[in-house]
């Protein structure tokens, strides 16, 4: 059995692992491409046992919104979530604001 059929999404993940370590690697500040790399390899290497379509889908859109959001604005760094205005202080909680981008994120959990 070939190692696609064990996993469909095995060239995406492949794909977004060498694109956010070339990403890293050409980085212009050594401090934020030092945290690109490292946070790469942590939650790739994290994640690498899922079997589950959806959590691999999950991880894979993850990884893509957060590269997207990081060359979007230049920063490596996850987004804080936003909570939206005059809503009540008991309704706000990190769980119902957290961004989809932010599931690997151990600060979030």
């Amino acid at each position: 059995m070939s190692s696609l059929a064990l996993n469909p999404f095995r060239s995406q993940v492949l794909h977004w692992y060498r694109l956010l370590l070339r990403t890293g690697k050409n980085w212009k500040n050594p401090e934020e491409a030092q945290y690109i790399l490292n946070e790469t390899r942590t939650l790739f290497r994290k994640n690498q046992a899922l079997k589950n379509p959806q959590d691999i889908q999950a991880k894979v859109f993850e990884a893509e919104a957060r590269y997207q959001l990081g060359q979007h604005y230049n920063i490596p760094y996850p987004r804080p979530y936003y909570a939206p205005p005059r809503a009540v202080a008991e309704q706000i909680t990190q769980h119902n604001v957290k961004p989809a981008y932010m599931h690997s994120n151990d600060a979030y959990q």
